[in-house]
């Protein structure tokens, strides 16, 4: 097992998270919007016990590697010293206005796409073409004119919510996470309470937090078996958005950052 390179782990890694993923999105159901409904109609049922067990199980997976030092997260995307207040608030209103037009998330659609869904398909189509227009296209000349709206210089370490309380707080940051995370895990438990312990909430709670692991999982896969010191990339975990304009455009230039075939 030596001999295989870290890019092969990253994409063995890649495949069997996506074909998981994939798998228990398409038995469960799993939508963001599906769960924002029932928060909207006030009817919490399986979608929100689904968003609970995955947001739960991901944070607290995700805090457990970074506090073992397997991973360093404030080498992702999502924890630097800038915080994009007016961009942040205007590209979620955008995204969810979306979302709710187009009648599922992201994922959502990811994985209908995959069973045959062509109203799916095409929403996917959208928003990568979107995506990566506003990545590297012309929609990224707007996108630079909000980015600095509202945008603030953290002098912490980073962003992260229990950095700036701790810092504010005079408290140890570390205690300050372990106390958040219990936390978390009470208002989860209160949640179930609340929603019901039907057979069917069972069944999706119990989905969500298998999806939930999925996030740390892609952080090990990315920040260890698949992290080369000779070519070293970006830590990441699952995400939809952008990769899907990536694929595009691998689509369309694939032929064009090699040597063509005659």
């Amino acid at each position: 097992m030596e001999s295989v390179e870290p890019r092969d782990w990253l994409l063995l890694g890649a495949l069997l998270i996506g074909l998981l993923f994939g798998v228990l999105g398409r038995l469960s159901g799993f939508c963001f919007r599906s769960a924002f409904l029932e928060v909207q109609e006030r009817r919490p049922g399986r979608q929100i016990a689904a968003w609970l067990g995955a947001l739960c199980a991901a944070v607290v997976g995700s805090q457990a590697l970074s506090m073992s030092g397997l991973i360093d997260l404030s080498q992702s995307i999502y924890l630097s010293q800038s915080l994009a207040l007016g961009a942040l608030t205007i590209g979620g209103l955008v995204f969810g206005f979306g979302m709710i037009l187009t009648r599922g998330c992201g994922a959502r659609h990811l994985v209908l796409a995959a069973g045959g869904n062509l109203r799916s398909l095409i929403v996917l189509l959208s928003l990568g073409l979107s995506a990566y227009a506003t990545l590297r296209g012309i929609l990224a000349v707007p996108r630079t004119w909000i980015a600095p709206i509202a945008n603030i210089s953290i002098e912490s370490a980073d962003q992260s919510l229990v950095t700036l309380a701790s810092a504010s707080l005079a408290v140890d940051a570390d205690d300050l996470l372990a106390i958040v995370l219990v936390a978390l895990v009470l208002i989860f438990a209160l949640a179930l309470v609340r929603i019901g312990w039907q057979t069917p909430i069972r069944w999706s709670l119990g989905v969500g937090v298998l999806i939930g692991l999925l996030v740390p999982a892609s952080w090990y896969v990315t920040g260890v078996l698949g992290f080369d010191e000779f070519e070293p990339s970006r830590l990441e975990s699952l995400t939809f958005t952008a990769p899907v304009g990536n694929s595009l455009q691998y689509l369309l230039t694939y032929t064009g950052e090699r040597a063509c075939p005659r």
